[in-house]
């Protein structure tokens, strides 16, 4: 042990400070030494590729750590240092250079701090934001082949380490701010960034690297990511529709369950991409996207389950009341039901209410309308509920025909597959009736069905059939006859049908031109049906 004898106060003489400097450097190399030489080794932590000078990971032992003065003047090094280490060579590499991810943070901010970002390629980035990304969704090194973004990942330490989503969305910004090219995969990261910052689970991102889609999110660098929001991210939504993979239909169906889950109310164009989802092939081939759909719909329905996250939706739907994000209104039930569209849109209602309906109006109204409003209720629940035998086709028929009675432009041969017939027996005031008759209205009008047998067929078919239960069960309400007694005098009408204009007749003249005294809406209903009858 070197020592060092010091003179005492009483001898003490002055010392030259040319002298004195290199004694105080020989005396604190000499401690600092010492220390290193007595430390126990399970108490240092030597990290061989940590750059001079650049902090590495906290330890539990503070003498181990590096000055602070000293990283200044080492930032020069950063930007090498991330270039060799983002190399394609070490990337790929079986035996990589490893620097921990806090160093990697520290190297790319003191990098920054000199502006010597711009030095790093796109490629190079890219793979920063790949590496941040995969530790950061795996909360560690990738333990499963489907999470491998960045090979180099398998290889580090995750010990200490904590998700960086918020510098994944710093990387991919910094990046797209540095005008450099925004890769595919950068944009799928950011994507994810901005849903686990939001803490929305479910979603699945499409890492499918389409030049279509990364467009697509490139929204979201240049407006808030408003999750609560539906409207906002329709536009990316329908990119997704667009894509028709299985990768992209997953994604989809997750937003969409998410947003069925979450908010009581929604517009109409979220309604319409709902709508054309369901109709789509990629979805119809899938029984699991088709599952995760019909349970958010029953999350809709069920009245013993509250909405997910209660209190933003609450905020969210009053907002929702106030304001809307297009000039079309939010989906509106008529109080009257003239007709099956009429029927039809009262069970969508069910599902998607009115944001200016209120409890205690949804509860008023003439006994017809009361009758109405308890039929959609029930039979909605019943058409989703799953434990109620339906299986799992019979319950994705119900959501397509629901569908294509709200598509604008549905097609016969939809309806047709979906026949009315099913593993369910027939009632008078069937919703598979009522949404085949809403689709064949849509269709049938008298330019392009009057010489078409295949309608006029379909037509008779189902009458046949609807007529035999309703003479044979008199106890369901007039009020869900009559607008599909007027269903069927339009489509009468349409096809020039004779022989259905007068079973209707005779149909309607065994007690459904009658109506209580005071019911309004019940008057209305024999009134259009008088004119539908006049019309036909």
């Amino acid at each position: 042990m070197w020592r060092c004898r010091l003179p005492t106060l009483r001898t003490a003489r002055p010392i030259p400070v040319p002298l004195l400097v290199p004694r105080a450097l020989r005396l604190s190399s000499s401690t600092a030494s010492c220390s290193a030489y007595d430390a126990p080794a399970d108490r240092v932590r030597i990290h061989e590729a940590d750059p001079v000078g650049v902090a590495p990971e906290r330890t539990q032992y503070a003498h181990v750590q590096q000055s602070a003065k000293a990283a200044p003047a080492s930032k020069a090094y950063a930007v090498d240092t991330l270039h060799a280490f983002l190399s394609p060579s070490n990337l790929s590499s079986s035996t990589p250079l490893l620097h921990s991810a806090r160093t990697l943070r520290a190297l790319y901010l003191a990098a920054c701090a000199r502006g010597d970002m711009r030095k790093l390629s796109a490629g190079r980035l890219s793979g920063l934001i790949s590496i941040f990304g995969t530790l950061s969704a795996c909360n560690g090194p990738p333990v499963h082949m489907s999470q491998i973004y960045a090979p180099v990942t398998k290889h580090m330490d995750a010990h200490f380490f904590k998700p960086r989503w918020g510098f994944v969305m710093q990387l991919v910004r910094d990046k797209a701010n540095a005008e450099k090219y925004l890769l595919p995969m950068d944009m799928y990261w950011f994507v994810r960034a901005q849903l686990a910052l939001a803490q929305v689970e479910g979603i699945v991102v499409d890492p499918h690297e389409d030049a279509e889609l990364s467009r697509a999110r490139e929204v979201y660098l240049r407006s808030p990511f408003e999750h609560e929001n539906i409207d906002a991210h329709l536009p990316y939504l329908y990119t997704l529709l667009r894509q028709q993979r299985e990768g992209a239909a997953v994604e989809l169906v997750g937003w969409l369950s998410v947003f069925l889950r979450r908010h009581i109310y929604s517009s109409p164009r979220f309604t319409k991409l709902l709508w054309d989802t369901v109709l789509s092939d990629i979805v119809k081939s899938s029984e699991s996207l088709q599952d995760a759909l019909l349970a958010a719909v029953w999350h809709r329905l069920n009245p013993n389950q509250p909405p997910e996250h209660e209190a933003s939706t609450s905020q969210t739907d009053s907002q929702f009341a106030r304001r809307s994000t297009d000039s079309t209104p939010s989906h509106h039930a008529s109080p009257f039901c003239d007709n099956a569209i009429g029927l039809s849109d009262q069970l969508a209602g069910v599902l998607f209410p009115d944001p200016s309906e209120t409890p205690a109006g949804f509860c008023s109204g003439t006994p017809s309308q009361l009758h109405l409003r308890e039929w959609a209720l029930t039979h909605i629940r019943d058409m989703f509920y799953p434990n109620t035998g339906l299986p799992l086709s019979a319950r994705w028929r119900n959501l397509t025909l629901l569908a294509l009675a709200n598509s604008p432009s549905p097609e016969l041969t939809q309806a047709s597959l979906s026949s009315p017939h099913g593993t369910r027996k027939l009632v008078a005031a069937d919703f598979r009736v009522v949404a085949i008759l809403s689709i064949l209205e849509r269709i049938a009008t008298p330019t392009t069905s009057s010489n078409d047998d295949q309608i006029q067929d379909f037509v008779r078919g189902i009458w046949s059939v609807w007529v035999e239960i309703v003479e044979d069960d008199r106890r369901v309400e007039s009020a869900m006859i009559r607008p599909m007694v007027a269903s069927f005098l339009r489509l009468a009408a349409a096809t020039r049908d004779d022989d259905l204009r007068r079973a209707c007749l005779r149909l309607c003249n065994t007690g459904f031109w009658t109506f209580h005294v005071g019911d309004d809406h019940a008057k209305r209903q024999v009134q259009m049906l008088a004119a539908e009858f006049i019309v036909a």
